[in-house]
């Protein structure tokens, strides 16, 4: 592996423009899309969670991401 560090940075840019998009579009939402809990739920679940690895965390001032993160979290599937 031969990481490269700019390519790194752009990278954490754009998940965390991501997870600003996600917290404006959960705003009144429980679920990313459909009304329920969807692969899209478990998708981006995953994503947050590990990005935990490289340092990128849920900002105090996305609320409505941190709120359906717990709630997902809390699911007996979460539970691992």
């Amino acid at each position: 592996m031969n990481p490269i560090k700019e390519w790194g940075e752009e990278c954490r840019t754009s998940v965390e423009k991501f997870l600003h998009f996600l917290n404006k579009h959960l705003d009144g939402r429980e679920y990313i899309c459909c009304d329920r809990f969807t692969a899209a739920d478990i998708n981006a679940f995953t994503t947050v969670a590990f990005a935990r690895v490289v340092d990128i965390r849920v900002k105090p001032e996305q609320a409505n991401l941190q709120a359906w993160y717990d709630r997902i979290k809390q699911r007996p599937s979460a539970q691992v």
